[in-house]
């Protein structure tokens, strides 16, 4: 894959970010503190905007997730290969997998996931291991691993 990708919500964080800035450094040097006080309230209310913002989307992905592990077709998965680009949340680390899917009476397939994975779960999930996994019946590239091998499950 080439090319970065952007995050939209960190672009809109430019401006307020900047505008910050220049009302901090523009009380400063006119010892206008009403300035001051207005940067400080931007940031606060930005910030506030930015927690806000990021508690929905993860909120959002919570249910998505519990949505596809009630309702999703339970099938099982080869584990092709595994990897990491770094980064674990209270020492469980994020897993990219290539998983091969079989689900009854269909030809396995390919997917790609990244999921969280309990650290005391890692020597089960190694390559040509077979674990649970649930589908999403509306889009088949949508893959939960088994909520086991997770440190948090989706309930």
């Amino acid at each position: 894959m080439t090319g970065t990708s952007t995050n939209p919500g960190l672009a809109l964080l430019f401006i307020p970010g900047t505008l910050f800035w220049v009302l901090v450094l523009a009380g400063i040097f006119t010892k206008n503190t009403f300035m001051i006080g207005g940067a400080v309230v931007l940031f606060v209310v930005t910030a506030v905007g930015a927690i806000t913002i990021k508690a929905r989307a993860s909120s959002a992905r919570n249910a998505e997730r519990l949505r596809v592990w009630q309702g999703g077709t339970p099938g099982r998965a080869r584990i092709v290969t595994i990897g990491t680009k770094g980064g674990a949340i209270n020492g469980h680390p994020n897993i990219d997998f290539d998983l091969e899917v079989t689900l009854p009476g269909q030809e396995p397939y390919r997917v790609q996931v990244t999921s969280l994975v309990s650290k005391l779960a890692i020597s089960r999930v190694q390559p040509d291991t077979q674990i649970d996994v649930r589908v999403d019946p509306g889009n088949k590239l949508n893959v939960l691993i088994d909520a086991a091998l997770t440190p948090y499950g989706y309930e």
